[in-house]
């Protein structure tokens, strides 16, 4: 029996492993479509039958299926309040001779807390929804990053205090 335990064992651990992947193969799939055209989390996926194109579920007409298509491309969402852009920059004094993971990882959030800090003084409630590096230098041990965030005010500062009257 203990043999069948063991492959039992592996089993789960393999399946489970491939679970993990596949989830965080679905979320960068995801994250992809979104970045390009960030109207498609407002559409629901297509229903099970014209997924698996069964004959049953899909209309004949081709204009029909390229109008579909069409349409959920070409939506946009219309933004009553643009972000405000925020660019920031920040130094890494590098230890080794190579660049580690763990120095992106760093150089990454200090630009985004260097952004979130220079929001303070306009954004009472904010979210960070993009960043983008726009110059990246390093002059060894020195590396300079400029990024740009787009910066989204839930509550401006003006608007956090109470009106006097």
């Amino acid at each position: 029996m203990s043999p069948q335990l063991l492959l039992l064992g592996i089993s789960i651990a393999l399946g489970m492993t491939a679970h993990r992947y596949a989830t965080a193969c679905n979320h960068r799939w995801r994250s992809a479509f979104l970045h390009i055209n960030g109207a498609l989390r407002f559409v629901d996926a297509q229903p099970v039958n014209l997924w698996l194109h069964l004959p049953i579920a899909q209309r004949k007409d081709p204009l029909q299926r390229r109008m579909w298509s069409q349409a959920v491309e070409k939506l946009t969402i219309s933004d009553e309040h643009p972000p405000r852009l925020v660019t920031v920059d920040n130094t890494l004094t590098i230890s080794g001779s190579h660049i580690t993971y763990h120095d992106i990882f760093q150089m990454c959030e200090e630009l985004e807390a260097n952004a979130v800090e220079e929001s303070r003084d306009s954004c009472g409630l904010h979210h960070v929804i993009s960043g983008n590096i726009t110059s990246s230098v390093i002059d060894w041990p020195v590396w300079r990053a400029t990024a740009e965030f787009g910066i989204r005010c839930k509550e401006r500062v003006s608007d956090a205090r109470p009106n006097s009257r």
